[in-house]
């Protein structure tokens, strides 16, 4: 992303743009890009609405004479020193006497005095150019006579005079030049005012044609003077501002006012009021411009007679306006065009409160962007903009048809367009926004389950924070204060129950639970080291605190601890044999499903004493105590396969490779059985490297805690292990445990989790869509047959992993006997 995206991405901000760029509009500050496309629109409804307007046809007599090329230039080099444009002007002064003298008032008009405009491409020359000639000449040869030469100057001083005479009364001169889309002012003469008329650029502007009521006094001024072209676009200027605040007379009201009263006297004008102009009224819009229906712009064209120099040299008589300028000039054809629309009244003008209209609908668009479109659904959303769009539409077409008014809404559709494309992709970022972080809470949620499954419950406690208190979290900030309490992290639990006491008073025992919490924390509580016996009250409790009996079974020593329980090492004296003694303590389920765990985990676990194979740790018989049921099962010896998953510490690839056949055909043998694992994991497998016994252990018991949790929506497990299928929460299958049996495969030939993160919620991630690194790749001593397998293990898909157990088992004996030919011998593989 480039530094200015980032910038308005992150600093400026998709509603900031929308504010700044709404407020700028409303306040008279129109950007070039919106100023364009709003003439764009402005043009293209003109032309549609123009079928429907009923305006009067051409009918004023218009002449528009072609000067060529080399004429033209040696006009504008010396406009007072050229015959054919003086001859041009006695057109006008012969037509006058004509007028005046003529007696029938029919002949005067047939004879109709023309008025001469030229169209100059910049500023005229007004010099003494054949004289200057004269005196130049005698200077170098000294040949004319002074009597001679003075006569000569006499005669161009009084031929520059005369035509200076009849350009004042018959000639006005327009300057501009137009390149491209751009209108470049010429240096022009300002109009004589009594007074100033304002056209401040400030909000307040839009207002002043309804509070400003003075008259501004126009007064004619000469002939000469060069006023502004209009240029080329929809709205054509009868009165133009400058940069200087003053007002000009523009070229086409000069040429209207001499076609008319001659630019005699004193024109007066009221803002909102007509153009009166001898004895012909002007309706012209608030700013002094006009909307001309004729032109290219509109798409309609007055007829103009065309003629040549030469040819308007030969007429006899020029009526009506007669245009000048350049052979095929644009401006020449545009300035005839909206002269004939003024004079025919086929023009329409804009409504006064035009500005006041624009300004209250971006202000109601400013606050429907902030409080109404935050709140409405997409189809609600896209439904407000073509709403709105099509009645701007709608009423700027239909006001030419009713009122003969001009509304201009080009640049108010051409914001909405951009306000909704900015503001849809707001909405659609919201949107992603709100997806990712819904997607990070679920995470944030899942880890915290499977932290709270694991022990880890305060780790459990600051994930269960990322998410949004609601009915549905706070079950599980239930569940983590309640094992806290019950592990003896009270510190940790008492605000947790302070929460639960505001927010779900209604849960059950919370109020006791916050009291019990409470008085804890005024008394000593004792700790336990990871290597102490845990003490669990009820029935079997010696005075010195530690734990005697489970049942009949007496308990010697701690083996291990898990995230439900403790391990034990006991002895059975009914049938004398060590036993291991494998706790679950109940209190980390909610109170209303203890007793369907324990019922559950009662019955099942009976159902998997009936698994008897060489690899699977047998189980002898169940319990409860109190609160803790317990499982008596096999005492494995040997060590767990979690002292042989980091690097230097091993175990040689043949070993590896006899530990994964010795548990798949475990796994096969209670696959058959419809009993699945779903925790295969280094600490859940037990290895005699003296006698190459390998046990698995917790077998069965996994699947059904899980249903019993799934049935709240938890999932059980280890992370670095489990399968995708049980991170989504769908139904396990055999190919789940053969994951399981491939993650713990890549960890003992390489010394690292095929997926791994600094989270809980990266490790998920990783499962779901990762690909592993090849163990070859990490440990390239490893023979081929080592990729093949743990790769085809760990695919996302099940129907692309093994189709069973006995399958993998068999690809790993096949692997045994070709790569490892000694050790397959000892195993009697061979």
């Amino acid at each position: 992303m480039s530094i200015g995206a980032q910038l308005i991405n992150r600093v400026i901000g998709i509603r900031l743009l929308v504010t700044l760029l709404l407020l700028a509009m409303a306040a008279g500050f129109t950007p070039k890009v919106v100023e364009r496309a709003g003439d764009a629109i402005d043009t293209f409804l003109l032309q549609t609405a123009i079928d429907f307007i009923d305006y009067p046809r051409p009918n004023t007599s218009i002449t528009v004479v072609h000067v060529p090329d080399v004429e033209y230039e040696a006009w504008l080099a010396d406009i007072a020193g050229t015959d054919s444009f003086y001859r041009l002007l006695q057109k006008a002064k012969v037509a006058a006497e004509l007028e005046t003298t003529a007696a029938d008032p029919t002949v005067r008009q047939t004879v109709n005095k023309p008025v001469f405009a030229l169209i100059a491409e910049q500023p005229l020359m007004l010099i003494q150019g054949r004289a200057e000639k004269l005196v130049a000449a005698w200077a170098q040869q000294a040949r004319i006579k002074p009597a001679a030469l003075m006569s000569d100057l006499k005669g161009a001083v009084k031929a520059r005079n005369s035509f200076v005479v009849a350009a004042k009364e018959n000639l006005v001169v327009g300057g501009g030049v137009v390149s491209g889309a751009e209108h470049t002012k010429i240096p022009v003469q300002p109009v004589d005012l009594t007074a100033e008329l304002d056209f401040a650029e400030s909000w307040l502007s839009h207002l002043w044609p309804i509070i400003d009521e003075s008259y501004r006094e126009i007064i004619s001024s000469s002939p000469i003077q060069q006023f502004l072209l209009p240029a080329p676009g929809l709205v054509a200027p009868l009165l133009v501002q400058g940069e200087d605040a003053v007002v000009y007379e523009s070229f086409l009201l000069r040429l209207l006012r001499l076609g008319t009263d001659g630019a005699r006297g004193v024109m007066t004008w009221q803002q909102g009021t007509p153009v009166v102009l001898g004895g012909k009224t002007l309706a012209i819009s608030f700013d002094g411009s006009v909307v001309p229906l004729y032109g290219n712009a509109v798409g309609v064209t007055a007829p103009v007679a065309q003629l040549t120099l030469a040819a308007a040299l030969r007429a006899d008589n020029l009526k009506g306006w007669v245009l000048i300028g350049r052979d095929q000039s644009a401006e020449l054809q545009n300035t005839a065009q909206i002269l004939s629309a003024i004079n025919d009244g086929a023009y329409l003008t804009q409504p006064v409160l035009t500005p006041l209209l624009k300004w209250l609908i971006y202000i109601v668009l400013l606050m429907a962007c902030f409080i109404v479109l935050p709140r409405l659904s997409v189809f609600s959303f896209v439904g407000f903009f073509t709403v709105f769009a099509a009645g701007c539409t709608i009423a700027q077409l239909s006001t030419p048809y009713f009122a003969f008014y001009w509304l201009p809404m080009g640049d108010v559709l051409a914001v909405m367009g951009i306000v909704f494309l900015l503001m849809l992709v707001w909405r659609v970022r919201r949107q992603l926004d709100v997806g990712l972080q819904k997607k990070v809470q679920k995470l944030a949620l899942m880890s915290a389950r499977l932290s709270y499954h694991d022990g880890h419950y305060v780790r459990a406690l600051k994930l269960i924070k990322q998410v949004p208190l609601d009915k549905h979290s706070l079950k599980y900030y239930y569940k983590i204060a309640d094992a806290l309490l019950g592990d003896g992290a009270v510190k940790e639990a008492l605000p947790v129950w302070r929460l639960l006491n505001k927010r779900a008073a209604t849960f059950k025992q919370v109020k006791q639970k916050l009291v019990e919490c409470e008085s804890a924390l005024q008394v000593p509580v004792a700790t336990v080291t990871a290597d102490q016996t845990q003490v669990i009250a009820g029935a079997g409790v010696s005075t010195g605190g530690a734990l005697e009996k489970l049942g009949r079974y007496h308990v010697r020593s701690v083996l291990g601890h898990g995230g439900s329980g403790i391990v034990y090492e006991g002895f059975d004296p009914v049938i004398t044999r060590d036993v291991a003694l494998k706790t679950l303590n109940l209190n980390v389920f909610s109170s209303q499903n203890q007793s369907k765990v324990n019922n559950r985990f009662l019955a099942e676990v009976k159902t998997v004493g009936k698994l008897n194979h060489p690899n699977i740790v047998s189980v002898f018989d169940v319990g409860k105590q109190e609160n803790w049921a317990y499982i008596a099962m096999d005492l494995a010896r040997g060590q767990p396969l979690t002292d042989y998953v980091t690097k230097g510490h091993l175990l040689p690839v043949a070993e590896v490779y006899w530990i994964g056949l010795k548990v798949a055909e475990a796994l096969a043998f209670a696959h058959q059985h419809k009993i699945v694992h779903c925790d295969i994991k280094p600490g859940n497998i037990i290895y005699n490297r003296e006698t190459f016994d390998v046990k698995v252990t917790d077998f069965g018991i996994a699947k059904w805690l899980d249903a019993a949790h799934t049935e709240t929506g938890e999932i059980m497990g280890s992370p670095l292990y489990m399968a995708p299928e049980q991170l989504k929460g769908h139904s396990v299958v055999a190919q789940t445990d053969i994951f399981s049996l491939g993650a713990t495969l890549h960890q003992l030939l390489c010394g690292s989790p095929p997926f791994d993160g600094r989270s809980i919620a990266e490790i998920q991630q990783a499962v779901l869509y990762a690909r592993p690194e090849s163990v070859r790749t990490l440990n390239k001593a490893l023979p081929a047959s080592a990729a093949r397998i743990v790769n085809r293990a760990l695919k996302k898909k099940t129907t692309e992993r093994f189709s069973s157990a006995s399958d993998m088992a068999f690809t790993l004996n096949k692997a045994i006997i070709r790569d490892f030919k000694d050790e397959a011998k000892n195993w009697r593989l061979l």
